[in-house]
Protein backbone atom coordinates (compact mmCIF):
# COMPACT_ATOMS: atom_id res chain seq x y z
CA UNK A 1 0.00 0.00 0.00
CA UNK A 2 2.45 2.44 0.80
CA UNK A 3 4.26 2.06 -2.78
CA UNK A 4 0.81 2.76 -4.25
CA UNK A 5 0.63 5.65 -2.56
CA UNK A 6 4.25 7.20 -2.94
CA UNK A 7 3.59 6.43 -6.57
CA UNK A 8 0.65 8.31 -6.32
CA UNK A 9 2.31 10.93 -4.65
CA UNK A 10 4.76 11.27 -7.44
CA UNK A 11 2.27 11.31 -10.10
CA UNK A 12 0.39 13.99 -8.86
CA UNK A 13 3.54 15.77 -7.91
CA UNK A 14 4.91 15.11 -11.69
CA UNK A 15 1.41 16.76 -13.07
CA UNK A 16 1.28 19.88 -10.07
CA UNK A 17 5.07 20.27 -11.40
CA UNK A 18 4.20 20.14 -14.90
CA UNK A 19 0.90 22.87 -14.68
CA UNK A 20 2.90 24.89 -12.27
CA UNK A 21 5.73 25.63 -15.08
CA UNK A 22 3.01 26.77 -17.11
CA UNK A 23 2.61 30.27 -15.28
CA UNK A 24 3.44 33.66 -16.23
CA UNK A 25 6.54 33.23 -17.97
CA UNK A 26 4.94 30.69 -20.50
CA UNK A 27 2.51 33.51 -21.65
CA UNK A 28 5.14 36.33 -22.02
CA UNK A 29 7.64 34.29 -23.84
CA UNK A 30 4.43 33.44 -26.30
CA UNK A 31 3.72 37.13 -26.50
CA UNK A 32 7.27 38.16 -27.83
CA UNK A 33 7.35 35.48 -29.93
CA UNK A 34 4.13 36.36 -31.78
CA UNK A 35 5.31 40.27 -32.05
CA UNK A 36 8.98 38.61 -33.18
CA UNK A 37 7.22 36.72 -35.95
CA UNK A 38 6.47 38.56 -39.37
CA UNK A 39 3.08 39.49 -39.91
CA UNK A 40 3.07 38.60 -43.47
CA UNK A 41 3.74 34.66 -42.50
CA UNK A 42 0.96 32.48 -42.38
CA UNK A 43 0.03 31.33 -38.80
CA UNK A 44 -1.30 27.58 -38.47
CA UNK A 45 -3.81 27.29 -36.45
CA UNK A 46 -3.71 24.49 -33.85
CA UNK A 47 -6.31 22.67 -32.16
CA UNK A 48 -6.91 20.90 -28.38
CA UNK A 49 -6.04 17.63 -30.07
CA UNK A 50 -2.91 19.07 -31.97
CA UNK A 51 -1.71 20.31 -27.91
CA UNK A 52 -2.61 16.39 -26.68
CA UNK A 53 -0.43 15.22 -29.57
CA UNK A 54 2.29 17.38 -28.79
CA UNK A 55 2.76 16.34 -25.40
CA UNK A 56 1.57 12.06 -26.01
CA UNK A 57 4.89 12.42 -28.44
CA UNK A 58 6.92 14.22 -26.04
CA UNK A 59 5.84 11.68 -22.88
CA UNK A 60 6.77 8.80 -25.82
CA UNK A 61 10.51 10.55 -26.34
CA UNK A 62 10.80 10.80 -22.39
CA UNK A 63 11.23 14.65 -22.79
CA UNK A 64 8.15 15.57 -20.92
CA UNK A 65 8.04 19.37 -20.41
CA UNK A 66 6.04 22.44 -20.17
CA UNK A 67 4.96 22.84 -23.75
CA UNK A 68 2.21 25.70 -22.93
CA UNK A 69 4.51 28.38 -25.23
CA UNK A 70 4.70 25.68 -27.82
CA UNK A 71 1.94 26.94 -30.86
CA UNK A 72 0.42 23.55 -30.58
CA UNK A 73 -0.81 24.87 -26.64
CA UNK A 74 -0.16 28.46 -26.31
CA UNK A 75 -3.37 29.60 -27.86
CA UNK A 76 -4.82 26.98 -24.70
CA UNK A 77 -6.15 28.29 -21.65
CA UNK A 78 -4.61 27.29 -18.60
CA UNK A 79 -7.55 25.34 -17.33
CA UNK A 80 -7.55 24.04 -21.53
CA UNK A 81 -3.92 23.47 -20.82
CA UNK A 82 -4.55 21.55 -17.51
CA UNK A 83 -7.47 19.26 -18.87
CA UNK A 84 -4.68 18.68 -22.11
CA UNK A 85 -2.00 17.31 -19.65
CA UNK A 86 -4.37 15.50 -17.72
CA UNK A 87 -5.51 13.74 -20.37
CA UNK A 88 -2.34 12.45 -21.66
CA UNK A 89 -1.50 11.61 -18.08
CA UNK A 90 -4.34 9.77 -17.29
CA UNK A 91 -4.03 7.64 -20.60
CA UNK A 92 -0.26 6.60 -18.86
CA UNK A 93 -1.15 5.88 -15.27
CA UNK A 94 -0.68 2.23 -14.98
CA UNK A 95 3.16 2.94 -16.75
CA UNK A 96 3.80 5.45 -14.49
CA UNK A 97 2.57 3.76 -11.48
CA UNK A 98 4.63 0.73 -12.64
CA UNK A 99 7.62 3.10 -13.38
CA UNK A 100 7.56 4.33 -9.90
CA UNK A 101 7.06 1.37 -8.18
CA UNK A 102 10.33 -0.16 -9.75
CA UNK A 103 12.09 3.11 -9.12
CA UNK A 104 11.13 2.52 -5.16
CA UNK A 105 12.81 -0.85 -5.10
CA UNK A 106 15.60 0.09 -6.80
CA UNK A 107 16.39 3.13 -4.46
CA UNK A 108 15.85 0.46 -2.18
CA UNK A 109 18.69 -1.77 -3.09
CA UNK A 110 20.64 1.50 -4.04
CA UNK A 111 20.51 2.50 -0.22
CA UNK A 112 21.51 -0.93 0.80
CA UNK A 113 25.48 -0.31 -0.45
CA UNK A 114 27.66 0.75 0.68
CA UNK A 115 29.32 4.02 -0.79
CA UNK A 116 32.36 2.20 -1.88
CA UNK A 117 29.56 -0.35 -3.42
CA UNK A 118 27.98 2.69 -5.15
CA UNK A 119 31.23 3.97 -6.19
CA UNK A 120 32.10 0.69 -8.02
CA UNK A 121 28.88 0.22 -9.83
CA UNK A 122 28.90 4.08 -10.84
CA UNK A 123 32.38 3.60 -12.11
CA UNK A 124 31.31 0.33 -13.84
CA UNK A 125 28.39 1.90 -15.56
CA UNK A 126 30.28 4.58 -16.71
CA UNK A 127 32.96 2.31 -17.97
CA UNK A 128 30.81 -0.90 -19.46
CA UNK A 129 27.91 1.01 -20.47
CA UNK A 130 24.16 0.76 -19.91
CA UNK A 131 23.28 -2.38 -22.05
CA UNK A 132 26.35 -3.98 -21.02
CA UNK A 133 25.61 -3.49 -17.09
CA UNK A 134 21.91 -4.70 -17.46
CA UNK A 135 22.48 -7.70 -19.38
CA UNK A 136 25.32 -8.72 -16.80
CA UNK A 137 22.78 -7.92 -14.29
CA UNK A 138 20.17 -9.89 -15.77
CA UNK A 139 22.89 -12.91 -16.12
CA UNK A 140 23.91 -12.74 -12.53
CA UNK A 141 20.39 -13.48 -11.34
CA UNK A 142 20.69 -10.83 -8.61
CA UNK A 143 17.74 -8.90 -7.47
CA UNK A 144 15.44 -7.35 -8.26
CA UNK A 145 14.25 -9.45 -11.22
CA UNK A 146 12.94 -7.08 -14.53
CA UNK A 147 14.04 -4.15 -16.01
CA UNK A 148 17.68 -4.50 -15.79
CA UNK A 149 18.77 -1.95 -18.59
CA UNK A 150 16.12 0.51 -17.25
CA UNK A 151 17.68 0.32 -13.51
CA UNK A 152 21.46 0.71 -14.81
CA UNK A 153 20.15 4.02 -16.53
CA UNK A 154 17.92 5.28 -13.73
CA UNK A 155 21.30 4.86 -11.70
CA UNK A 156 23.66 6.47 -14.01
CA UNK A 157 21.10 9.64 -14.05
CA UNK A 158 20.09 9.78 -10.73
CA UNK A 159 22.62 7.98 -8.58
CA UNK A 160 25.92 8.58 -10.20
Amino acid sequence: MRTRTTAATVLAGLLLATLTACGGDGESDTSAKSSASPSSSPTKSYTFQDCKELLEYDYQQGESKDASGDPECSHLTSDEYSKAVGEVLAGHKDDILDQTARQLVWDEAWDELTPDRQDEVCAQIERDGVDAVGQQLKNSGAEPKGHETEMAQYYLDNKC
